[in-house]
């Protein structure tokens, strides 16, 4: 696990949604405050606001590619590539299919989805980081 996928589950297990987790874990590299990252993605957690959307670390990792990319097609191929990862890898985008709540078996966990979404990140980053 690296060091950022490391922050990123203590801020989810501390007072960040998932969203928030993984936005922050990559401040660093954006040029705004964690503070203002923190107030940027607080409405994305549980799957935009509630469990129905999509899950609240890609959301995170949208807005840090939208942060760090001025090219609208380079975002959009960057996201739609985390996105297609984490699907591939946990069968779904949704929070509330993932978190089981129809079902009552969780396909992944919060903790589980933001190490994810990080992984897939990172690896759309490469070349800025």
């Amino acid at each position: 696990m690296s060091d950022r996928s490391e922050r990123a589950v203590l801020l989810k297990q501390g007072k960040s949604n998932c969203a928030q987790a993984v936005a922050l874990a990559f401040s660093d590299i954006t040029h705004m405050s964690e503070e203002d990252i923190f107030k940027i993605t607080q409405a994305f957690g549980g799957g935009l606001g509630g469990m129905d959307g999509h899950c609240g670390a890609i959301s995170g990792a949208a807005v840090i590619i939208g942060l760090l990319y001025d090219d609208k097609k380079t975002a959009m191929m960057k996201i739609r590539n985390i996105s297609e990862a984490f699907k591939d890898r946990n069968e779904t985008l949704i929070c509330r299919e993932l978190k089981g709540i129809d079902t009552g078996e969780a396909k992944r966990s919060c903790d589980d989805c933001v190490r994810d979404a990080v992984e897939f990140l990172e690896k759309e980053l490469r070349d800025l980081c």
